[in-house]
């Protein structure tokens, strides 16, 4: 097949977070032999001139306004952007203009097989428009920041919007997103078209020395992410600092970097260390050193909440038992989302006690956890769960949960 993909967000350089789960779909692709092209919106530190190649996909960055003036994208990300600056919003009908002749240019020189949208929006509205004028079909692929971006649009527009996302394939990170995208339409019925397909993960290469010693008693928390309001560090640093109080042995690592560093750092006490960005073997030995993953992410004014982060995907894949706060659709990644799922502080609390009395207590049944928790999420590994993009990509009729597609 030949790939174009529309996205609003693709690592500008190496070791650049921001779109690595799109880059990482590209290239599961990419090496089954698919050509892939990516067109994404520039950004701060995207690399000037031509198109560039990159882990076998030919990317290249769209320029829609002057370079000090391209603030829309990347960073805190879109949603965030226009929160905090609302006249960004003047800059997207020229970025909108940008990507539609850039996306007939690439399709006049090489025709493709699907145009891809990554993200409701804007990529998903732009993939449809842009397969409607070529005649290619278009599929879309959705995140989270765009459904929810969809829904602070007008009622008449979102449900326009969203209409036209049904008119084709799609895909949705969870079953809750899914169900929004159909209320938006005011298409209930058509639930059971979207597909419900999280992005994948990779599981950490060799490397990495794993538990210290000394280790064995203390329950090591860890979360990597942004930092950035809707993740909710605040909300771990603050229960693990009340858990330690109270004299449970645990620790918190924090691997990530973000807008709200300096602030949470400030209100960080003993047993609490932060790791900023890690990759490579650090990452690895960050994964495979901790016993619990904590993902505390909370609900944003108007209901926005995360999808399915790839960081609880690869932790578990490592064999960290989550533990999730605000994250609706995660439950059937979970091995016992009874206790794992938290809505609250205290819910935090008690699911983080239960894990450090379970480790403490009963070494084989928490092993057990840690090894069910892998099971959870095998099918999103990559890069045997490209296999299934494939199939469902080449023929969006067939079922992507069905059966064995490597068979």
């Amino acid at each position: 097949m030949n790939l174009l993909v529309l996205t609003s967000s693709y690592p500008r350089f190496e070791g650049d977070g921001a779109g690595a789960f799109v880059a990482r779909w590209c290239e599961s692709l990419a090496a089954r032999g698919h050509r892939v092209r990516v067109l994404c919106f520039r950004g701060e530190g995207a690399p000037p001139g031509s198109p560039r190649e990159v882990g076998g996909v030919r990317v290249r960055f769209v320029p829609y306004a002057p370079r000090a003036q391209e603030r829309l994208f990347f960073g805190a990300g879109g949603p965030e952007n226009l929160e905090k600056t609302p006249a960004l919003a003047a800059l997207m009908v020229p970025a909108a203009a940008a990507m539609l002749a850039a996306g007939l240019q690439e399709l006049r020189a090489e025709r493709a097989d699907r145009i891809v949208g990554h993200w409701v929006l804007p990529g998903g509205v732009l993939a449809r428009a842009l397969g409607r004028l070529t005649g290619v079909p278009s599929v879309v692929v959705g995140h989270s920041g765009g459904v929810h971006a969809l829904g602070r649009l007008p009622r008449g527009v979102a449900r326009v919007v969203a209409g036209e996302m049904l008119a084709g394939p799609v895909t949705m990170s969870s079953g809750v997103l899914a169900g929004r995208l159909c209320d938006l339409a005011a298409r209930p019925g058509a639930l059971a078209s979207v597909v419900v397909a999280p992005m994948g993960y990779d599981t950490p290469g060799e490397g990495g020395e794993g538990k210290p010693p000394g280790a064995r008693h203390t329950l090591r928390v860890g979360f990597m992410g942004r930092l950035v309001p809707i993740k909710g560090v605040d909300r771990a640093i603050e229960v693990v600092g009340e858990l330690r109080s109270a004299g449970v042995d645990v620790t918190l690592e924090i691997a990530g970097d973000g807008p709200e560093r300096r602030g949470l750092e400030a209100r960080s006490g003993k047993g609490i260390a932060f790791l900023g960005h890690v990759s490579g073997a650090k990452k690895s030995a960050f994964l495979k050193g901790i016993d619990v993953f904590l993902l505390p992410s909370r609900r944003l004014n108007g209901g926005r909440h995360e999808g399915m982060p790839v960081s609880l995907l690869e932790a578990a894949g490592c064999g960290a038992v989550p533990v999730v706060g605000e994250v609706p659709g995660v439950e059937r990644w979970l091995a016992e989302p009874g206790w794992q799922m938290a809505h609250d502080d205290a819910g935090l609390r008690a699911a983080l006690q239960r894990a450090a009395r379970l480790k403490a207590g009963d070494p084989e049944g928490f092993e057990a956890l840690r090894k069910a928790s892998r099971r959870c999420v095998a099918t999103l590994r990559w890069p045997e769960y490209g296999l299934r993009w494939e199939r469902w990509l080449e023929e969006p009729a067939c079922l992507f949960w069905d059966g064995d597609p490597g068979g």
